[in-house]
C-alpha cells in the first residue's frame, strides 16, 4: 500500500468540511483507511486508527484537523488555485478514461495501451485513479473534471464486462459533460467492448 497525496487531500477536505468529496468513491476502502491512518500518525488529523491481527489497519476514525493539518490543506488549496490559473493555457487532453473502482487493472492496461500502442504521452491522458495520470495534488478537481471532460478529444468509459451498476459517478460525469450532445445516455449501458485479437499472420 502506498501513500497517496491526492487521496490525503480529499480526506483532509472531508475532515474539515464535514462532508465526503465525491472523488473518494474512486478509492477502495483499504486505500482510504491506510491513508487516513497515515494522516493521524503524522499529526495532521485528530483521530484513531485501529490495526487488525495482521498489523494492517482495518478502520480509522477522523475527528478534526490539527493546526498542522489546516496548514497542509491550505498549501494544497494554494497549489490548486495556481493550477487552475494556468489550466486555460494548457492543451486539451487527447483521452479521458473513466472507470469504476473495481476496474483499476483494466484502466491501467488501457493507459499503457494508449501510451505504448499509439504514442500518447502521460500529459495526453487523464485517468484519475492511475499513478501518473491523476490530477495534481490540491487541484480543484470538480472544475478541472468538467473542463477536461468537455475539451478532451476522446472519452473512454470502462466497465467490467460481467458486472454493471449505475452509480452516482456516472450521473456526475454525464452532468459535467453538459452540452456534449455526441454522448448519449444509452452509451453508458455498453461502454466496454472486448477488443478482438488480430489474426495470426501466415508465415
Amino acid at each position: 500500500m502506498k501513500r497517496d497525496k491526492q487521496l490525503m487531500y480529499y480526506l483532509l477536505l472531508q475532515t474539515r468540511d464535514g462532508k465526503q468529496p465525491a472523488e473518494l468513491a474512486n478509492y477502495s476502502e483499504e486505500e482510504k483507511v491506510y491513508n487516513a491512518a497515515l494522516l493521524i500518525h503524522d499529526g495532521y488529523i485528530h483521530g484513531k486508527a485501529l490495526p487488525g491481527p495482521d498489523g494492517k489497519y482495518i478502520t480509522a476514525v477522523l475527528q478534526d484537523l490539527t493546526s498542522s493539518g489546516h496548514d497542509l490543506l491550505e498549501q494544497m488549496e494554494a497549489q490548486s488555485n495556481q493550477s487552475s490559473a494556468t489550466a486555460s493555457n494548457e492543451p486539451a487532453l487527447s483521452v479521458f478514461i473513466s472507470h469504476s473502482s473495481k476496474d483499476i487493472e483494466l484502466a491501467e492496461a488501457m493507459t499503457e495501451l494508449m501510451r505504448l500502442g499509439i504514442g500518447l504521452t502521460e500529459e495526453d491522458i487523464r485517468c484519475t485513479s492511475v499513478d501518473g495520470y491523476r490530477f495534481e495534488v490540491g487541484a480543484e478537481t470538480d472544475a478541472q473534471l468538467k473542463q477536461e471532460l468537455k475539451s478532451s478529444k476522446a472519452f473512454i468509459g470502462l466497465n467490467n464486462a460481467f458486472e454493471y451498476s449505475i452509480s452516482l459517478r456516472s450521473f456526475r460525469i454525464r452532468g459535467a459533460m453538459g452540452g456534449r450532445s455526441s454522448y448519449r445516455s444509452s452509451a453508458w449501458s455498453r461502454c466496454w467492448r472486448r477488443i478482438p485479437s488480430r489474426p495470426a499472420k501466415n508465415t
